[in-house]
């Protein structure tokens, strides 16, 4: 058995009832957990996550509170077992530790590291015009580094964004580590992942999953990143906006980014000949979000973003190459 509880939790129903307001213990494998059911730092359709302590000695962790199917069927969601199997194998200083797994009932609870706060919160709390360029090189290292060990042992993410990057206080100054986190739509590349387009969160998804190309690989994280890469240093969110469809997004990417050609994406013209056919009927930006990204960052950085949002991924720059540009 992966873990119990001391305290049953039979519904979920029960967390948002004002009215309850005493503490859960959860007993994991070598902890103890104590939930306040009210302290809720997070929603999703994966679940609740909550802020709790460990009882031994009051260290902060992270829960996150899924649902099992059912009450007869001790079947969890797809995304909840992606996320323990792939955090359970791995330790990295820049990708979030996993300290338990428990079953309860009709709940799975996984327990994680506690982060003070995501990078989306803390670019839209203290740096909503940009992060200064130093500041942002040290995190953009971070988070490919964290990328890298992840690619190394054949993981894809395929969900990141700035909300799942977390900032961790460094005890001894102000300076902060960055780990990667939220797994559940992740992937290995021994297994079947040319099957399904629908991940990464929309802003974040690379040209080729809003093509409907079915076959991709590890540089869908590395556009993801390079969207976090933009969005760090200007303070706004790079291919932001209202579509109707993935190929309204693709069309505003391409009016940012440049028109790709016959001989830098023969596949695009191949597949997608309709959409080609519009390029030439593009409107010209008023203002594109890149073209004065070189007041925010150096030479040697603008290159390393331009080769992170090449459109065509057999082109894009890998994690591990990325690490070792001149920009760092």
């Amino acid at each position: 058995m992966i873990g119990s509880s001391i305290k049953d939790i039979n519904d979920l129903t029960a967390l948002k009832n004002d009215n309850i307001n005493d503490n859960i213990i959860l007993r994991g494998k070598k902890e103890n957990y104590k939930l306040n059911i009210k302290n809720v730092i997070g929603k999703g359709a994966f679940g609740i996550v909550f802020k709790a302590k460990k009882t031994s000695d009051n260290t902060y962790v992270a829960i996150k509170c899924t649902r099992l199917v059912d009450e007869y069927d001790v079947m969890m969601s797809k995304s909840t077992l992606r996320e323990f199997a792939v955090l359970n194998t791995i330790r990295h200083k820049n990708v979030i530790k996993a300290y338990d797994f428990i079953i309860d009932n009709e709940h799975c609870f996984n327990v994680l590291e506690y982060g003070i706060m995501d990078l989306k919160t803390f670019i839209n709390t203290y740096y909503k015009g940009g992060i200064p360029e130093a500041i942002t090189m040290v995190f953009l290292y971070q988070i490919l580094n964290g990328l890298v060990f992840c690619h190394d042992r054949g993981i894809i993410h395929r969900d990141l964004k700035p909300q799942n990057v977390l900032l961790f206080n460094n005890n001894n100054n102000n300076s902060f580590t960055l780990k990667i986190c939220d797994f559940g739509m992740s992937c290995h590349t021994s297994g079947s992942i040319n099957n399904c387009v629908e991940v990464v969160t929309l802003f974040y998804r690379a040209p080729e999953l809003l093509l409907d190309f079915k076959k991709y690989d590890k540089t869908i994280d590395v556009w993801s990143v390079g969207c976090i890469f933009a969005e760090m240093v200007t303070g706004s969110t790079l291919f932001r906006g209202d579509y109707s469809n993935c190929d309204e997004l693709f069309q505003y990417i391409v009016e940012v980014i440049g028109i790709p050609t016959k001989d830098n994406w023969p596949d695009l013209y191949k597949f997608r000949k309709t959409m080609c056919e519009s390029f030439s009927k593009l409107p010209k930006l008023k203002v594109c979000p890149l073209s004065n990204i070189n007041k925010f960052i150096s030479e040697d950085g603008v290159k390393l973003l331009k080769k992170m949002l090449i459109l065509n991924p057999c082109y894009r720059i890998n994690s591990f190459t990325a690490l070792k540009e001149p920009y760092f």
